[in-house]
């Protein structure tokens, strides 16, 4: 698809392509991104506003992530926001070119909303709350049978 501009058209409707019905497409193909298990694994975890994608080798071994990549290209090159919902450290990320020098860029906007486990969170919470209260003592307590 490098290089070439992507005309959508719609089985039993008319209409030529001068963007609308690509940026509709890209609407369906994005929320079935977000709303439906690839390779019955969910691509994306977290919540909108703060997506990010599932670390997991089936997807990475198929080309899940590379496929979305050039999807939202082409939803850039025809006007559309592209994959709605993403933490802003990995839009962020992405929009500078997927390089290692734009992680440290990237991390300061990281926030504890983008940490979708929502066990893991809580207790990252309690481990900034005792840092900003300069307190020392920290307690977790976390299940066994459950790995991190």
């Amino acid at each position: 698809m490098r290089g070439h501009q992507l005309n959508v058209t719609f089985v039993g409707e008319a209409g030529i392509d001068g963007g609308a019905v690509s940026r509709e497409f890209f609407f369906i193909v994005f929320e079935a991104l977000l709303s439906r298990p690839i390779c019955g694994r969910c691509a994306f975890q977290g919540v909108r506003g703060h997506l990010l994608p599932t670390i997991d080798h089936t997807l990475t071994e198929r080309r899940v992530f590379r496929f979305v990549g050039v999807l939202v290209v082409q939803a850039a090159r025809r006007g559309c926001r592209g994959l709605p919902g993403l933490c802003d450290a990995v839009r962020h990320f992405l929009a500078a070119g997927a390089r290692i020098s734009a992680v440290g860029r990237s991390l300061a906007l990281v926030s504890l909303d983008d940490v979708a486990d929502l066990e893991l969170r809580a207790i990252l919470d309690k481990v900034l709350q005792s840092d900003n209260n300069n307190n020392n003592n920290i307690h977790i307590f976390i299940a066994r049978d459950r790995p991190l």
